[in-house]
């Protein structure tokens, strides 16, 4: 006898293996897809140009792929189960996404004085103010375009509602925006003066993001809020990077 067919009103339960799975999947995926093309590319493309050109956008494009497989193999859909709706006065977050970063630089700059360390890591300062115009530019369509919305989608749509039916509201929503800092981890460059104290800052500047968008996404079960605000975060800061890092762009 065949088992019945699911049930296409009923949201999909999420297991926090499942966001493990197709996390681990993309990022991993990723990494082996940006191996591959550095491999049979023909040209000279190194530093920020294959970090641009290859390896972000490998690295999205497998999370993509990996969180498209894994919706198909479960029967999953982006609206039903992971809140996949944005509308158009989802921008009102944008300027309260301006104040908190503001806010979060204000609060943070004592402690990166004292260190005598930038909000960036010099090897990211590097990264943007040696790149090409163009590499900037598909850096900015990736990270501003793509990044928030599959990582709304894996963390705030996949990850959260996975914890929430182990734990209560405000754990699940402390639990997935520290995971989301500690994931972050992986940016830190060890080589770099202070590099635990930079390491320490981004856990809790992305923890604080992971926060607000965990709440954004807790009001009604929808990411199109969370999706506007972390797009509008990470355009800040490439801002700020490239600001921090304006007089090698000029020369």
């Amino acid at each position: 006898m065949s088992s019945p067919l699911p049930d296409p009103n009923r949201s999909k339960t999420w297991r926090i293996s499942h966001w493990a799975a197709v996390w681990a999947s993309g990022s991993i995926g990723g990494v082996l897809l940006a191996a591959v093309v550095s491999l049979v590319w023909n040209g000279d493309l190194t530093g920020p140009e294959f970090f641009f050109f290859v390896a972000l956008p490998a690295q999205s494009f497998s999370q993509v792929l990996a969180l498209a497989v894994g919706l198909s193999k479960l029967g999953a859909g982006l609206d039903r189960d992971l809140g996949f709706d944005i509308r158009l006065n989802d921008l009102r977050v944008a300027p309260f996404a301006v104040l908190n970063a503001v806010g979060l630089s204000f609060l943070l700059n004592p402690v990166l004085e004292a260190f005598k360390i930038t909000d960036q890591s010099q090897a990211e300062l590097d990264l943007f103010g040696s790149a090409s115009q163009s590499a900037l530019f598909v850096g900015v369509i990736v990270a501003v375009g793509f990044a928030p919305i599959y990582e709304e989608l894996l963390f705030r749509g996949m990850l959260q509602r996975a914890l929430a039916n182990r734990l209560g509201r405000i754990p699940t929503m402390l639990s997935t925006a520290v995971i989301f800092g500690l994931v972050h981890l992986v940016t830190i460059d060890t080589e770099i003066d202070h590099w635990a104290v930079h390491a320490a800052l981004v856990v809790i500047s992305v923890g604080w993001l992971g926060l607000v968008l965990s709440w954004l996404a807790d009001r009604d079960g929808r990411l199109g809020r969370a999706m506007v605000f972390h797009s509008t975060h990470n355009l800040l800061v490439i801002v700020a990077t490239l600001v921090a890092g304006s007089d090698s762009l000029v020369t």
